[in-house]
């Protein structure tokens, strides 16, 4: 967990993100010349990647982990 969302909770730091890549994605359609637009979408991009990492952390707290996922590759490897 990073520190912004120790200090406000995952539902705000989400939201944040939400704002920032709609910010970039506004920056993206407003565009006057190509560099511009490769920029916004480039850096949408970047920000879109922390919908997967937070929420594979959201998903980890909602569920328990099962043991019986590992026992394949424990079989796997012996």
């Amino acid at each position: 967990m990073t520190l912004h969302e120790q200090v406000l909770g995952r539902r705000h730091a989400y939201n944040l993100a939400v704002f920032i890549f709609l910010m970039f994605a506004i920056g993206a359609a407003v565009s006057k010349n190509f560099p511009t637009f490769v920029a916004m979408r480039t850096l949408a991009g970047f920000e879109a990647s922390f919908f997967m990492v937070a929420g594979q952390a959201m998903i980890a707290d909602i569920f328990a982990p099962v043991s019986s996922a590992i026992r394949p590759f424990i079989l796997w490897i012996t």
